[in-house]
């Protein structure tokens, strides 16, 4: 289904369990088939098993996110000085909406620490994505304006994300995040092969 933004309104909001789990998880397992569609054709089928693989092990019973979403309230909600999860959605103007993004921030680098640092004042995003019919209409961005402050509302110095995604680090590099590190044989193995095997790459931003 095509969303049609330009005629409708986009709102940014405080994820919802009732409400948002099923269809969060949905846009967010469709999303990684956008970043294993960006790779070149010779090495697109490695990168989607791969994929699958990480999508079939985050919905799993035990997974961070569980089937259709169950684990995301107690992942997500339960601690919300140190993480959070905002959606996108669009607003038609009878009133109705659809999610068409979302993303993750949590206090640290890593996506699902054992314990969190209250101290801590870097903090990185997971679980971004947004849906492919609504991408060039500045969703992204409002996601990441909204992202950064509700970071800066916790603390945050440093925001940062890691993704293998070329198309992906152009957009973070359009809103100010710049790469850690980086050498020119990992700028072409990034560029052309998404990584060294399924690495990718950290981008980050001082708030």
């Amino acid at each position: 289904m095509v969303h049609d933004a330009s005629s409708s309104d986009i709102r940014i909001r405080n994820f919802n369990p009732d409400l948002d789990a099923k269809p969060l998880t949905e846009l967010w397992v469709k999303g990684l088939d956008q970043t294993s569609n960006a790779k070149y054709w010779w090495y697109r089928k490695w990168w989607k098993d791969m994929f699958d693989r990480y999508a079939a092990k985050a919905t799993s019973p035990d997974g961070d996110m569980g089937p259709d979403g169950s684990n995301l309230e107690q992942n997500w909600c339960g601690d919300e000085n140190n993480r959070g999860m905002l959606v996108a959605e669009i607003v038609s103007e009878n009133k109705s909406s659809v999610l068409v993004g979302c993303c993750g921030i949590i206090r640290g680098a890593e996506s699902s620490p054992k314990e969190i640092d209250a101290k801590e004042t870097t903090f990185s995003i997971w679980k971004m994505s947004v849906d492919e019919n609504c991408q060039g209409k500045g969703i992204g961005g409002k996601l990441m304006r909204a992202a950064e402050d509700w970071a800066k509302t916790n603390g945050c110095i440093k925001l940062r994300m890691i993704t293998t995604n070329p198309i992906a680090s152009w957009f973070y590099q359009k809103h100010g995040y710049d790469w850690v590190e980086w050498t020119w044989l990992e700028w072409i193995a990034f560029r052309y092969f998404g990584g060294y095997i399924n690495m990718g790459k950290w981008h980050e931003k001082e708030l």
